[in-house]
């Protein structure tokens, strides 16, 4: 099936991702051999305080270069290399998290403690972090390949969780309004997840592989 996902980290779908490259050396403004919050998020714009956090492993405030060459860290900083990514989080309510209800409407058997578990700091709803961890990964991908929802997601142009006709067009260029229509099962025009990997629908889509 055609995807349009090469663009994206593959440590996103449970692959081996490509270590970052930036030393700390390189962010060390102030030559005192750490990177600082300030420091780190200069060079990888948009991480937070919690993933700096996170990849702070002594919790001195500081990162040593042994810190950011941990696996864990570099899985958190691979995120802000390259073009921005598509948010890809289940969120139905606009808030930019995914509560249970929300993600089991792809991954419709995810267990309660499945969830949970990937939950890690227990404010019951998955962050973009909780979701791209590794572990959390290795959990959906036994109910659905990470690599399918995301390429639904970065169809989904306007993020409310559908693809209305002209999203799946533009992300299947040749698809018709019949297709459409048989795609959308249940005729509310617009496609959601579940209606995507449905067999009929992967009998039409499959016709765009290449």
């Amino acid at each position: 099936m055609k995807t349009f996902i090469s663009t994206i980290p593959a440590l996103l779908f449970g692959t081996t991702a490509a270590f970052a490259v930036t030393s700390v050396s390189d962010m060390d403004m102030d030559n005192d051999d750490f990177a600082s919050f300030e420091e780190l998020s200069a060079t990888y714009q948009g991480l937070s305080q919690e993933e700096f956090d996170r990849i702070d492993a002594n919790s001195d405030n500081r990162i040593s270069p042994e810190e950011l060459y941990d696996p864990k860290a570099q899985q958190i900083v691979s995120l802000y290399e390259g073009e921005e990514l598509p948010r890809f989080v289940i969120d139905l309510n606009g808030d930019g998290f995914s509560e249970y209800e929300e993600i089991t409407t792809v991954f419709t058997d995810l267990t309660e403690l499945d969830f949970r578990e990937m939950d890690t700091n227990k404010d019951n709803r998955l962050s973009q972090f909780e979701i791209y961890d590794i572990d959390a990964q290795a959990t959906l991908n036994k109910y659905r390949s990470m690599e399918e929802v995301a390429t639904v997601a970065k169809g989904d142009a306007d993020r409310d969780g559908f693809l209305s006709e002209g999203e799946l067009m533009n992300a299947y260029p040749g698809l018709t309004a019949e297709d459409f229509q048989i795609i959308d099962d249940n005729n509310d025009n617009r496609v959601s997840f579940n209606e995507v990997y449905m067999l009929d629908a992967q009998n039409i889509l499959s016709r765009f592989e290449g």
